[in-house]
Order: C-alpha cells, then sequence, then structure tokens
C-alpha cells in the first residue's frame, strides 16, 4: 500500500490497528525522519520491522504503545539499528521496561531530546 510513495515520505503518523503493519509498509521507507506511533497494541511483535522499514528516523514518537519488554528495548536500542535518532517521546501503556534508561544510557545516541515520563523516584534510582 506505502510501497508506490515510500521514497516521497518524511514524516508519516500512525494510529494503529492490530496486526496491519506488515501489510501495510513495504521493507524500507527510506526517507521518513519523522515517525509518530500512537495506540499500538504490539510493539514486541514488530519491533524488527520497525527499525528496518524506518531505518533512518530522527524524531520517533511512541505514544500509548502495549507490549514492551526488555527483548524490544534491546533491539530499539541496539548500536545497529536507529543510528540517526536525535529525538524520542516515549509512553507506554504497560509501563517501561527495568532496562530502558541503562540501556538507553549504553547506547551510542547524542539524543537531543528524550521526553519519557518517571517519577522522581525511578530517575534517582537509575542514576
Amino acid at each position: 500500500m506505502m510501497g508506490r510513495v515510500r521514497n516521497h515520505v518524511r514524516k508519516l503518523c500512525v494510529v494503529f490497528q492490530k496486526d496491519v503493519f506488515f501489510d501495510v509498509f513495504p521493507d524500507c521507507m527510506p526517507h521518513v525522519t519523522f515517525l509518530d506511533i500512537a495506540y499500538f497494541p504490539d510493539l514486541a511483535g514488530c519491533v524488527e520491522k520497525l527499525v528496518t522499514c524506518f531505518r533512518y528516523v530522527e524524531v520517533l514518537n511512541l505514544y500509548y504503545v502495549r507490549n514492551i519488554d526488555n527483548e524490544v528495548v534491546d533491539v530499539l536500542f541496539s548500536n545497529d539499528c536507529l543510528k540517526r535518532l536525535r529525538q524520542l517521546h516515549f509512553i507506554s501503556m504497560d509501563g517501561k521496561p527495568s532496562n530502558f534508561i541503562p540501556k538507553l544510557c549504553e547506547s551510542e545516541r547524542p539524543l537531543q531530546l528524550l521526553n519519557v515520563p518517571y517519577s522522581f523516584e525511578q530517575v534517582s534510582s537509575v542514576f
């Protein structure tokens, strides 16, 4: 479906329904630098597709996503994925995995903006 415009889209905002991610997007959308994903029910089931299809994204908004675990965080923040990421906005409906901040700190990305709601106790326990 998006295959015909894959080389023309720069900014993409998507509200997902379950099981449509693989059907809608091509293997790669190389010019998407701004990706806004909201209300996605299963990030764990498509994280590999996310990081390969949108590998050049610079701004990633993940709002009210579900099924985020330590393995998803490992993929998102591996040094081989999303190398151009500069801004991350993240709100999970399931809370944040325990390795979210440590893995982010280990990654070699110079983020300009990080928007992740945490309580003071959560942040102070990490740093």
